[in-house]
């Protein structure tokens, strides 16, 4: 299109529309009407709605309990963008925001699987064990996440959290990611190979995988305060073992 085209049909477009104030008046104040309600809809997303809520809930440390929502309702995009946003969440250096990503990204996959009502292979009964589970260590997930970005506050960034501690959080993470992955191993084996002993034995390998072992207690027990994640790095750190202190 050329410009003296553009210009005729500029020139067309605001005749028209002066036409239709003046012979249609009611149209300005329906168009005034629908303007204002569309400022009070943006005021209300942007103060007021649930997306909004959460990211303030976000921004003031409720790490946990915002990511628990997205999870909850099956958000992936959300609770990823979040675990990997350094402007979202704050974390002290060192930590590996993949081994986070990777265990929520699990998680997230057991949840739908555990959820879904397609695959008529999986017993129902192992799918709601695989759901308490899953919801279980996402808790756990995002409690960690929330207490590293609490330690990061703390340290104002200038210090870091000691590698012994960081080196268990990194752990826990894998144990995390493997143990959801495991459980799903044994879901695509069930479909496969639908039969009562395949059942008794995916029943006997989830049942196996460990949610809360010993492994799993280790999270724990950093989690509820009995290793409290303050273990901050000085110029020469005392000797400590592979806890969070």
């Amino acid at each position: 299109m050329d410009t003296d085209s553009l210009k005729v049909g500029c020139i067309f477009s605001a005749v028209a529309a002066v036409a239709l104030v003046y012979f249609f008046p009611w149209i300005a104040y329906f168009a005034g009407f629908a303007m204002v309600l569309g400022i009070l809809g943006l005021i209300y997303s942007s103060k007021f709605s649930r997306s909004a809520r959460e990211e303030a809930a976000l921004k003031s440390g409720n790490v946990a309990e915002t990511l628990g929502s997205y999870f909850e309702r099956g958000e992936e995009g959300k609770v990823i963008q979040v675990l990997r946003s350094n402007s979202s969440l704050r974390m002290p250096q060192g930590v590996q925001r993949q081994k986070l990503v990777e265990a929520a990204r699990a998680l997230l996959k057991l949840r739908k699987a555990s959820l879904s009502t397609t695959n008529k292979y999986i017993p129902q009964d192992l799918k709601d064990v695989a759901l308490r589970n899953s919801i279980a260590s996402a808790n756990a997930l995002f409690a960690l996440a929330e207490r590293l970005a609490l330690a990061h506050e703390l340290t104002g960034g200038s210090k870091t959290v000691s590698s012994a501690a960081l080196d268990t959080a990194h752990e826990e993470c894998d144990i995390i990611a493997k143990a959801a992955n495991k459980t799903l191993d044994e879901f695509a084996k069930l479909t496969v190979g639908h039969d009562a002993s395949a059942i008794a034995e995916a029943r006997r390998n989830i049942e196996s995988v460990g949610w809360q072992a010993a492994e799993m207690n280790k999270l724990e027990q950093m989690l509820s305060g009995d290793q409290p994640l303050s273990g901050i790095a000085q110029d020469e750190p005392p000797q400590r073992d592979r806890t969070l202190q």
